[in-house]
């Protein structure tokens, strides 16, 4: 118990003038849930985005070299084994 009575007088004697009040915190937490929500949309679009390019390039373009078909075909095939 000794331990206990300790820890609970350093607990009440701990200075708390520094941290910030409870709007400021709000307000803190708010942003940063804000920032990452923003990041998670922006990596999701440009997914979406490559993930779109990368279809519709090999349809549009003609390539001059056999590998590059293979190279399309393969990333095409990792896409789909990844969505799976």
């Amino acid at each position: 118990m000794n331990e206990f009575n300790q820890l609970r007088t350093l607990w009440r004697t701990a200075d708390t003038g520094a941290l910030p009040d409870s709007h400021a915190m709000l307000r803190l937490v708010r942003t940063f849930r804000t920032q990452k929500l923003r990041k998670k949309w922006l990596v999701t679009g440009l997914a979406a985005l490559f993930s779109a390019l990368i279809i519709v390039v090999p349809c549009l373009v003609h390539f001059h070299l056999p590998g590059t078909y293979r190279t399309v075909v393969f990333c095409w095939a990792l896409i789909a084994y990844r969505i799976q």
